[in-house]
């Protein structure tokens, strides 16, 4: 059978490419056991240097507030005031306070539910009495913090008391209209008399609700505000003894596979390199022979 001189070049092209797919999985094969065991040995090394890192441990804490109240978790005085009152700056100048609160801000977090808006505070620590001590004080300056100050205090004081003199004013005018509704004889038109009673209705129960917030705010966040108590934890969460292990396999048969191609190229260009030279010297013998 010929081959048509103009599908030479395809033919070989295809060829070239079948014997370098061929190399490839040759070069693998005979290189599968350091492939194999080099990656293993990486992972079981990697398991066991997880077992020298120091635990870390997470208490997490759920409470219903205004979603602001998430930033002041995390803010830096609510870091040093927690560090400060657990001990953790005593002796310590300002730099390392202040690398202190650094570490502590990177073991905090403050996320907001989409849904129900509930704020959660999840705090690491080094122990899970440490995490749990660490979450309860952050939660206590959050809740020395919603209280108000002293000239908030009067002003919500003295809009209480007008606004419960208007609930009562408004309970004893909805008595007399409901008697009047009561008294009032069958042929009577008593349309205007029952719009009132629905107005006065709902401006109590604007002021009812105007009243519980006022004395929410007064009160300020307490541990009623909590949906979750700060929990004890019962396991670590890092570190990740197993996917350090299998980043760390992953990662040294990576390593060990771009090691063996990169030596079974050099060794095929040194071949080439001896190839060459040898071909160089059979032609000056041969013109010298001349």
């Amino acid at each position: 059978m010929e081959i048509h001189k103009d599908a030479r070049p395809e033919l070989d092209a295809e060829l070239d490419n079948n014997i370098d797919l061929f190399d490839v999985f040759l070069t693998i094969a005979e290189n599968l056991r350091l492939l194999v065991l080099g990656s293993l040995l990486a992972g079981v090394c990697a398991y066991g240097l997880a077992f020298l890192l120091p635990p870390k441990f997470e208490s997490s804490a759920v409470l219903r507030a205004d979603v602001s109240f998430a930033t002041a978790m995390t803010s830096p005085s609510a870091l040093h005031s927690s560090l400060k009152k657990l001990g953790y700056l005593e002796g310590l100048n300002d730099v390392a306070a202040e690398d202190a609160r650094e570490t502590l801000a990177e073991n905090v977090r403050a996320s907001v539910g989409r849904n129900d808006k509930l704020i959660t505070l999840t705090v690491a620590g080094k122990s899970p009495s440490a995490a749990q001590a660490l979450n309860r004080e952050i939660l206590n300056y959050v809740y020395e913090m919603s209280k108000p100050s002293a000239y908030e205090l009067n002003r919500l004081d003295i809009e209480k008391t007008a606004l419960t003199q208007q609930v009562a004013e408004l309970i004893t005018t909805l008595q007399r209209a409901q008697r009047l509704l009561e008294e009032a004889p069958p042929s009577a038109n008593l349309g205007a008399l029952a719009e009132s009673i629905s107005s006065i209705t709902s401006n109590l129960i604007s002021l009812r609700e105007r009243l519980r917030l006022i004395d929410s705010t007064l009160r300020g966040l307490a541990d009623e505000s909590l949906v979750q108590h700060p929990t004890l934890a019962q396991k670590p969460v890092a570190p990740k003894k197993g996917m350090l292990a299998v980043l760390a396999t992953v990662g040294a048969g990576f390593a060990l596979l771009v090691f063996v191609f990169t030596r079974n190229s050099w060794r095929a260009s040194s071949l080439d390199g001896q190839r060459q030279q040898r071909v160089l010297a059979l032609k000056r013998r041969f013109a010298f022979a001349r």
